[in-house]
Order: C-alpha cells, then sequence, then structure tokens
C-alpha cells in the first residue's frame, strides 16, 4: 500500500499539484490516464469516492471550488453483464456437497439464500424476532443495500432447514442474531464465505480441498436463481421486484435470466393472438332510438 501510495503521489509531483484546492476537473481526467499509462487502468473506477472525498472537504470548508469530479466526464460506466443462475444440475449437486460435507447452519443459510434471495450480508443481521415460520418470511431490517426495509419469503424447505439448525443453535451464546459460528459469535459474512469454499470447493487460493466440488462459488448467485426461478414460473415483474428487494425494473432484470424457449413461446403466442384479432371482421353495434338520444345527450 505504501508503495501504491508513494506512486500516486507521484503524479501529483509530475503536474504540479501542491495544495487540493488546486485540483479540477481536468486533473481528474489526466489522473485517469496517467493510470492508463502506468498500468492502472481502473483509477477511476471508483470516481465516486473521490467525489465523496472532495464533498466531505467542500462541507467542511476546506476546499472553495466546486468539486472536480464530474459524473458524466470521469464516472466508469459498468458493463452490463447477464443474470447468473445456478442451473438445476449444479443446485443439486451443491445440495449433495451441503448435506454430505456441511453442516445444518451452512444448510440453513444457503435455503435461505435459495429460496429468499437475501443477499449474503442480510443472512448474517438476521435476529431471532425477525423469523416468523408460519408466515414463511423473514424481516430484512436496516442498514441494507437499498436502505428499505422488506420481507423476504421462504418455503418450506427453508423452514425446515432453519428448523433444524434452530436445534443446534447455542441458547446460552449472548446474543439474539440467528447464525453463530463454532465460537458462538455472530456470523461474518466473509466467514460465511469461506467457510461454504471450504464445504463447495475443490480448491481454494490454489489450495486443493476435495477431489469433487464445484471451481467456484458465490451465494449472491442464490440470488440470481431464486429471480430467475421466479421468472421462469410466469410471476410478473412486481412480485420479482418485491422478493428481491429490487427498487428498479433495471436492477432486477440484472438478476432475472429468461429462458430462451420461455421467451420464444410467449412471442410465438402474442404474434398468433394479433394475426388471429385482425382477422376478425369489424363489428357493427346497431342502436335503438333510445341508446342513440341517450350517447348523444352525452357528447353534447
Amino acid at each position: 500500500h505504501r508503495h501504491a501510495v508513494v506512486r500516486h503521489l507521484g503524479f501529483l509531483v509530475e503536474v504540479g499539484i501542491t495544495s487540493l484546492e488546486d485540483v479540477t476537473p481536468m486533473t481528474i481526467s489526466a489522473y485517469g490516464q496517467w493510470g492508463r499509462n502506468h498500468g492502472s487502468p481502473n483509477l477511476l473506477a471508483r470516481s465516486s469516492h473521490i467525489k465523496a472525498f472532495y464533498d466531505w472537504l467542500i462541507c467542511l470548508g476546506l476546499r472553495v471550488a466546486a468539486n472536480p469530479v464530474i459524473t458524466s466526464m470521469h464516472a466508469k460506466r459498468k458493463p452490463k453483464t447477464l443474470p447468473r443462475p445456478y442451473d438445476e444440475e449444479t443446485m443439486k449437486f451443491i445440495w449433495s456437497l451441503l448435506y454430505g460435507r456441511g453442516n445444518s447452519r451452512l444448510r440453513a443459510e444457503a435455503g435461505i439464500a435459495e429460496e429468499s434471495g437475501m443477499r449474503r450480508d442480510e443472512i448474517t443481521r438476521i435476529r431471532l424476532c425477525d423469523v416468523d415460520l408460519n408466515g414463511h418470511r423473514i424481516f430484512v431490517a436496516l442498514p441494507n443495500k437499498t436502505m428499505t426495509e422488506r420481507y423476504a419469503f421462504f418455503g418450506e424447505k427453508a423452514k425446515g432447514l432453519i428448523t433444524a439448525w434452530m436445534q443446534d443453535r447455542d441458547p446460552n451464546c449472548d446474543h439474539d442474531f440467528l447464525f453463530h459460528n463454532k465460537e458462538g459469535n455472530p456470523c461474518k459474512g466473509l466467514q460465511m464465505h469461506l467457510e461454504f469454499m471450504h464445504v463447495l470447493c475443490k480448491a481454494e487460493r490454489g489450495k486443493k480441498l476435495h477431489d469433487e466440488g464445484l471451481d467456484s462459488w458465490s451465494i449472491h448467485r442464490m440470488r440470481h436463481t431464486m429471480a430467475s426461478r421466479l421468472a421462469h414460473a410466469g410471476a410478473d415483474y412486481s412480485t420479482i421486484m418485491g422478493a428481491g428487494g429490487w427498487t428498479t425494473l433495471p436492477a432486477m432484470a440484472g438478476y432475472a435470466a429468461v429462458d430462451p424457449e420461455d421467451s420464444r413461446r410467449g412471442y410465438q403466442e402474442a404474434m398468433d393472438r394479433f394475426h388471429e384479432a385482425a382477422k376478425l371482421p369489424p363489428q357493427t353495434i346497431t342502436l335503438t332510438l333510445e341508446q342513440y338520444l341517450e350517447r348523444a345527450g352525452k357528447t353534447a
């Protein structure tokens, strides 16, 4: 990290910047170009962080000039990637590994992720009072990514897995989080990820773990899986958005994979309905004198 800081200070020396007040939008652009010339092409990938830093300086009165980061110029547009749900065969394999090498906590966490689509950090923050087994729902409290409270729903599978974990959960741990580690402390996101890796993957950071397993694992792909299953089953967009807590349609669309066969079938059915409607002769309506006078009076 020290070496990187020295390198970036070198940029300031090169362009003659001696005060943060001297930084302009052109300086930010030049910084991005400098990075590309020195093997760091993504220096402005987090331009929002630089912008927030200068907003902070302005709020404290430490900078008089406007914020030098201009979003339309400096923000790097993220590429739009297709949804990445696990296919059903992979899901069967995952569950065979969880039952063969996992434990009740990992299975409960995976069940919640699969059926509710909750994010990893949301799962680690579940408290006992948030879980409604009879109502098949979990209250997703703040803070969360969208800063919006919601209920995440789950089915009988997750209910059974949560119930099994509750039988193993230490009732004497000194907190009310649903999940705890072997020491009885609340689970953390990175710790959860590494535990899943050790159970599900063949290797971790180049070290062989198992002869059979996944090449890689992401609990976030369970969120893609949940949304894609709902879309495949014919759920409307509002249902999927509500289930996953998405606040915009484009955000949800990045998770719900549309089966090409479903898309083709839906297109063909819609086109068939259009052509059938086009074949129908125009309808002639005969009005009685009273109906005509009534309509004429309303028009007048």
